[in-house]
């Protein structure tokens, strides 16, 4: 018999994360962000228990993964669905990461700026951009 999974209980730093994240300050967005990025089992599971501590706070949100071979025109469509849903009054956020191949493993290199008209419409959120720019 399977039994329903139950979240455990946070720790006091995991706890000031889901508080920032809700309260909407950025620092403790950006280190949850972070956290979920990281490629550490102990981060990963830390990771998985924020982020179901964050669902009940979610209300309708929708997450949507997008991907395809190289020209196939996923920034396109995801400029022309985020047009369309921010039109219509929803909001509407982007974050692109391109893997790469190191040795035989894809690897993230971390968040990679989003572009196009979509982010810019988002209501004045800017997308975080790379150091240099």
């Amino acid at each position: 018999m399977n039994m329903p999974h139950m979240p455990t209980e946070l720790d006091l730093i995991d706890q000031h994360l889901v508080d920032g994240v809700v309260a909407r300050q950025l620092r403790p967005l950006a280190k949850t962000i972070t956290l979920i990025e990281s490629m550490r089992p102990d981060h990963r599971a830390r990771a998985r228990r924020v982020l179901e501590a964050l669902l009940p706070h979610t209300g309708g949100a929708m997450r949507v993964g997008i991907s395809g071979v190289p020209g196939v025109g996923k920034s396109t469509f995801i400029e022309a669905l985020g047009l369309l849903l921010i039109e219509k009054g929803l909001k509407v956020a982007v974050l692109a990461v391109r893997p790469v191949l190191v040795g035989n493993r894809r690897q993230h290199p971390g968040r990679q700026d989003a572009h196009g008209a979509a982010v810019a419409a988002y209501r004045g959120v800017h997308p975080p951009q790379p150091l240099g720019r």
